[in-house]
């Protein structure tokens, strides 16, 4: 929905705005109004192809509704209007205009039933009080006749038509067709212009003076080159052609886009060709220059008699350029036979200059033939040139060729008519593709239930979330038709999923307390925690007087504390706090009725207060159609200061332990498996020890044996209370308070615990393949840089939380970001990154945020990460230049399996390098590696001599 920003307007009769409904097909509009205050009403009038006017004096409108907030109010607090195609026959526009109704007009024409038909008339401007989300989108249905042509005729678009369905109605039985418009924002022009002072928007005056000033300068540029295009153009004969001459050539010369690619060397050339071949002729043109840089240059050539079919071109210069105008890069030459239109191309691509390439300035060009024209290289620099010189539009105003008629003036004008066009469609579509991602900014929806972060930003407008969406949709209601929703008993309004027995809603208190400086304000209001929870026992309206007024029993109880054994529920944890179990408690049992009067009478006895920290709603839910209960907490936080803070949270479980044999069977096998795995580490560990503990694959497997016998635990206490639910369901039909709350913890650390013995398990198989290179190789970086890594993880994260402690001292009043040190590191990890928008930190600090920011990219992510690789580059060499050479790869140990297997049989070949590779291990292995036992056996004399060498010092010493 777009927002409508109407407050900042004063003095307005009404908002008007325009809607195009231009169609060759008739079509329905639909509107839907959303106001940021549910409690204001409005006057809507409109009239097709005109603008509305409506007064004391004048009224020339078509239509008009009133928007009562006590009655027209949807569930989903939107106010909806409606015009079907028969009402915008042959009309081409609609104009609508919307205002508030003030106190006055409320009473007489809202709360009055007999007025309803009469339109509030007023001549006085006034102010919106608040702004309004609007949706605007159009409809229709439509047939194919025998033409194939879409018809409406017959057909109607219904009421109750909405954003994701077409309601249509049909006077015959053909085939029909609904569609749908998104139709663009509305400009609201008062808005633009009562607003269009420079210090309000600086940012758009300066972007479109600099656009303008670069379309000015562009234009200048543009006008200039195509004057000097015009000089260009035009073919040029050479200065060495014959009167008597009387057979024609035309030669076209493509120079390079590269640089310093034109010359102003003299450039001479011979062709030859089956009959003949030139003398040396001169390119050269004394009326404009020639060979520039990207430059096309078409010259005529006269010759006594045909040369025939061309062979070759031989081509070059004299290198009489000044500096780097001497040299030349030639892309090509397209010759044509200008009596027998026979094209010949000569493909060159490369430097005629002596200081690059192969240094060669004279060059033999052979005729290219069908697979040298197909060549990648020759196709993609002349489509490249051709695209960009011509076909890219905003290129082109720089690169342009000069024969080409669409001139560079004409590109450029083009060019900002596109941009300020797309500049318009951002400003008419802007923000529809967030609604179509986010239908209405959704905080949740399951099935009827809605909570939107414009539904509760106060303690009122939460109150009238529970009246007009929560309470409403707890029970399932009429059908489309006004039909009842027989056998739906319990089942919430989208008559889908089952109520379990009835919904809660829970309120945790503070103590009232006195402030230290009284001086001001007497009692202070805190946030919450354990120590200041309100558990005393309490009469309606928060008193300890009892109360006169007959009342429910339901309301009484939700003034009186609750234990958290007494609800089965343990401590919860919001974005702000951590709530205990226990609180005062309202059900949602009953009547749809009395549920309504309920919640208006805890409003009116003030139930949410200042002293209201947490409000949570539980409820369970059933759906038959995949056996699966949901249990759903709604939390919302308020805070000492004010805000309002809604969240939620749901799980679904699933109550079927094991959902095929085959699953039964597999969970037998890992745990028998898991069994003697113990049985085998039990041994390794009597007789290791202590050492048992310092190897790493150890704590592994200690890790996969404690997780599975830990979710084999838990599986059983999980069986056992699903088997108590189940009993109890069945016991009561689904009749009572079911508290999910424990099997959801269980179902979770079940989570947890396969979780981690799958991570476990799967880290040991690595270890089962370790003679693979590449595993091995992996292995040996890790242990190479292990010390390194050590080491630089302390620097890094001495550096890393420096900057932590930096960021949150300054930022901490500034960005929410960093209002806790987890937080702010979090805030640092993202930069680190580079999904952190700098723009944050320039709005909290012009001059230390970029500071701060630049010290951080340029130290953490410049030095700290790129020493992080140095170490594992370096890690990964040695790793490679140490590798064992009878590490084997994966496909020889599938190999040696499918031989194994018998699956696969050698050939005769395979079976000789088989022989060979063993006569290698027992003969060559023990001759190549003779000389390293030769200096193991003599390291060891030496180490013999050395220690027999020290005790004989020793026995001298004393004196044996």
């Amino acid at each position: 929905m777009n927002l409508q920003n109407v407050t900042s307007i004063s003095n307005l009769l009404f908002s008007f705005s325009y809607v195009n409904i231009t169609n060759s097909i008739p079509i329905s509009i639909h509107f839907e109004i959303q106001s940021l205050n549910s409690s204001l009403s409005y006057l809507f009038i409109y009239k097709f192809d005109q603008k509305p006017q409506l007064n004391s004096s004048i009224n020339e409108i078509d239509g008009w509704n009133l928007f009562c907030s006590n009655k027209h109010l949807t569930n989903e607090n939107l106010y909806k209007y409606f015009l079907d195609n028969d009402q915008t026959l042959n009309h081409q526009s609609l104009i609508y205009g919307i205002r508030e109704l003030n106190l006055t007009e409320y009473q007489n024409y809202c709360l009055n039933n007999s007025s309803l038909n009469q339109i509030p008339i007023r001549d006085e401007t006034s102010n919106f009080t608040s702004n309004y989300f609007i949706r605007i989108y159009t409809s229709g249905c439509y047939y194919l006749d025998e033409n194939y042509q879409w018809k409406s005729d017959g057909l109607k678009v219904g009421s109750l038509t909405n954003h994701y369905e077409t309601e249509c109605y049909s006077t015959h039985l053909t085939t029909f067709a609904g569609g749908f418009i998104v139709l663009p924002n509305p400009i609201n022009w008062n808005y633009v212009f009562a607003n269009a002072d420079f210090s309000k928007n600086q940012t758009i005056y300066i972007t479109m003076i600099c656009t303008i000033t670069i379309f000015i300068i562009l234009l200048f540029y543009s006008r200039f080159q195509d004057k000097k295009d015009l000089e260009k153009l035009g073919v040029t004969p050479l200065i060495d052609n014959q009167k008597s001459d009387g057979y024609f050539y035309q030669i076209i010369v493509f120079t390079g886009q590269r640089k310093d690619a034109g010359t102003e060397s003299k450039v001479h050339f011979v062709l030859s060709g089956d009959k003949d071949q030139t003398n040396i002729r001169t390119f050269s043109d004394s009326n404009r220059k020639i060979f520039e840089r990207g430059g096309i240059d078409a010259f005529v050539m006269s010759v006594p008699k045909s040369l025939g079919l061309l062979n070759y071109i031989r081509i070059w210069h004299d290198n009489s350029g000044q500096g780097s105008s001497a040299s030349w890069f030639l892309k090509y030459l397209i010759i044509q036979d200008l009596q027998t239109l026979e094209k010949f191309h000569f493909i060159s691509q490369k430097w005629f200059a002596v200081e690059k390439d192969d240094g060669k300035i004279e060059r033999i060009l052979p005729v290219a033939d069908e697979i040298e024209k197909d060549n990648f290289s020759y196709i993609l620099s002349k489509k490249t040139y051709h695209n960009i010189s011509d076909g890219h539009l905003w290129f082109s105003i720089f690169s342009r060729p000069p024969s080409n008629q669409f001139s560079r003036v004409q590109r450029c004008t083009c060019c900002f008519v596109l941009f300020f066009s797309a500049m318009l469609l951002n400003i008419m579509y802007y923000d529809l593709s967030n609604q179509a991602k986010t239908s209405e900014n959704l905080l949740l929806q399951l099935g009827p239930l809605k909570i939107t972060p414009q539904q509760i930003s106060t303690i009122d407008q939460y109150w009238n979330w529970l009246r007009m969406n929560f309470i409403g949709n707890l029970r399932a209601q009429q059908w489309y038709n006004g039909d009842i929703p027989q056998y739906l008993n319990g089942f919430l309004n989208d008559k889908s999923n089952r109520l379990i027995g009835w919904a809660i809603m829970r309120q945790l208190r503070v103590k009232s307390k006195l402030c230290n400086d009284q001086t001001i304000i007497e009692n202070c209001q805190s946030d919450y925690n354990f120590f200041n929870e309100e558990k005393r026992r309490f009469q309606p309206g928060w008193t300890n007087n009892e109360t006169i007024e007959d009342l429910s029993s339901s309301i009484i109880k939700a003034f009186q504390y609750v234990r958290s054994d007494e609800l089965n529920n343990s401590i919860s944890i919001g974005q702000f706090g951590t709530y205990n179990g226990g609180g005062y408690v309202y059900e949602f049992r009953g009547r749809l009725k009395d549920l309504q009067s309920n919640i208006s009478k805890l409003y009116q006895l003030g139930w949410i207060d200042e002293k209201t920290r947490a409000i949570f709603i539980q409820i369970t839910l059933f759906n038959p159609n995949v056996p699966l209960l949901t249990s759903i907490t709604l939390l919302t936080e308020f805070s000492s200061t004010g805000g309002v803070f809604p969240s939620f949270h749901f799980e679904p479980i699933h109550f079927y332990t094991f959902t095929s044999i085959f699953q039964l069977i597999c969970s037998i096998f890992y745990i028998l498996f898991i069994i003697y795995f113990t049985i085998c580490e039990i041994r390794c560990l009597f007789e290791l020890r202590l050492k048992y503990f310092q190897q790493f694959w150890s704590i592994i497997q200690l890790g996969m044996i404690t997780c599975s016998f830990g979710s084999f635990v838990i599986y059983i206490l999980r069986y056992r209370e699903t088997k108590r639910i189940s009993e109890l369901f069945e016991l009561t039909n689904g009749y009572f308070y079911l508290n999910l709350q424990n099997l959801i913890y269980e179902n979770d650390l079940l989570t947890y615990f396969l979780a981690y013995s799958c991570f476990f398990s799967l880290i040991k198989f690595v270890k089962f393949f370790h003679n693979d290179q590449r595993v091995s190789l992996f292995t040996q970086t890790l242990h190479f840089c292990k010390k390194e890594l050590i080491s630089f993880s302390s620097m890094f994260s001495i550096a890393y939380f420096s900057f932590v402690i930096l960021f949150y001292l300054l930022f901490v009043s500034k960005m929410s970001q960093c209002s806790n040190l987890i937080s702010t590191a979090q805030m640092l990890f993202e930069m680190t990154l580079m999904k952190f928008d700098a723009n944050e930190l320039i709005d909290a600090d012009a001059n230390l945020g970029p500071i701060c920011f630049a010290l951080f990219i340029l130290l953490i992510v410049f030095v700290c990460l790129s020493m992080f690789i140095s170490i594992i580059n370096d890690s990964f060499r040695r790793a490679k230049q140490n590798q064992n050479e009878n590490t084997i790869s994966w496909f020889s140990i599938f190999r040696r399996f499918l031989i194994w297997t018998g699956l696969k049989k050698l050939t005769r070949n395979e079976i000789e390098e088989e022989k060979e590779a063993k006569m290698r291990s027992q003969y060559f292995h023990l001759i190549e590696d003779f000389p390293e036992k030769i200096d193991q056996i003599l390291i060891a004399i030496n180490n013999i001599y050395v220690e027999q060498m020290e005790e004989l010092k020793r026995l001298d010493r004393i004196g044996i």
